[in-house]
């Protein structure tokens, strides 16, 4: 299958799914045009039938890492736009509802950036899709703690009925339940902050 990535106005890059090298040069072009004139994205898109739909390779790849990263500059610049222009809209029309930020955080270990959200009990919230997601309950006006953690998959098998997905570009999910003690033990700290 092809993938292809145009990080500015002057690049475009090809190459196949399957082509290790190629991935890796697409991620480096990439990497290299991300501060020229005109961004317009860093995601690999995959040719499926007549459309073309982001993609990314198994985590199993050399190309993952970066590529991830790549896709995550992008997302994240998108998701706080969109973050400044819903607090605009929500303020004008005391709508609320906080807009979750998108955040990143690079593990130390092993370098891999991931992306995640913060849910807070008490509040509705529009949640935008993370790598990962961590549970905060407020203790007081300005403490509180992390209660729970885990991948958006995890915690979407667990208590996605309380995610209603807006349709919105890039996707937000509107929560406005906090998971029952149950649940937050069910997701439990798959993953530290």
């Amino acid at each position: 299958d092809y993938v292809a990535m145009v990080p500015n106005r002057d690049t475009l890059i090809v190459t196949g799914t399957e082509d290790e090298h190629g991935l890796e040069i697409m991620a480096k072009i990439a990497e290299d045009s991300h501060d020229k004139p005109r961004p317009i994205s860093t995601v690999a898109l995959r040719l499926e039938g007549d459309e073309w739909m982001p993609w990314l390779p198994p985590r199993s790849s050399p190309s993952f890492a970066k590529l991830h990263e790549l896709r995550l500059r992008t997302v994240g610049a998108e998701y706080n736009d969109q973050k400044e222009l819903l607090d605009e809209v929500h303020a004008a029309t005391k709508a609320g509802l906080y807009v979750a930020q998108f955040n990143a955080m690079q593990n130390k270990a092993s370098g891999q950036v991931t992306s995640y959200s913060v849910w807070s009990e008490g509040l509705d919230i529009l949640l935008p899709q993370t790598d990962s997601i961590f549970f905060f309950r407020p203790k007081g006006a300005k403490e509180g703690e992390i209660v729970a953690g885990g991948s958006w998959d995890h915690v979407q098998q667990i208590v996605g009925n309380l995610m209603e997905p807006t349709g919105t570009y890039p996707e937000r999910y509107l929560v406005r339940d906090f998971p029952s003690d149950y649940q937050l033990e069910a997701i439990g700290r798959q993953i530290e902050p």
